[in-house]
């Protein structure tokens, strides 16, 4: 699964719509399919541009690269509000779609817009048929 990953990720808006507020994406593409144990979405030093809230999707596909409107995509960790400066952790009871589920990709979604400085995704490598 996606380990220690600690690369800053910065928001970017796709299509926004004409509404008050948007949604912007991130689908990290580093790491090998397992199950999750953990989500941290880290706005550590983010003070005042930092998302009002986040969401977490997964999703188990063959295809390496994933649209983010694709079908498929499962809500693991729902509408969940953020705080300046802090490093916000998902404990496996609180994400659902994920109990015996390998995971391949993840998928966060930032609402409406904020910096976010990384997410990172621990769990234990699925182990591929035959090995």
């Amino acid at each position: 699964m996606l380990t220690g990953l600690s690369s800053s990720l910065y928001a970017f808006p796709l299509d926004q719509p004409k509404l008050l507020s948007y949604t912007n994406m991130f689908s990290p593409q580093k790491g090998a399919p397992g199950y999750i144990e953990e989500v941290i979405v880290d706005t550590l030093h983010f003070r005042g541009n930092y998302p009002q809230a986040v969401e977490i999707y997964t999703i188990n596909s063959s295809d390496q690269h994933i649209a983010g409107d694709a079908n498929g995509w499962e809500l693991t960790a729902p509408t969940h509000p953020c705080e300046a400066d802090k490093e916000h952790a998902f404990q496996s009871t609180l994400l659902q779609n994920i109990n015996g589920k390998v995971v391949t990709h993840v998928k966060m979604v930032i609402i409406p817009d904020g910096g976010v400085k990384r997410l990172r995704v621990f769990g234990k490598r699925a182990t591929l048929a035959g090995n």
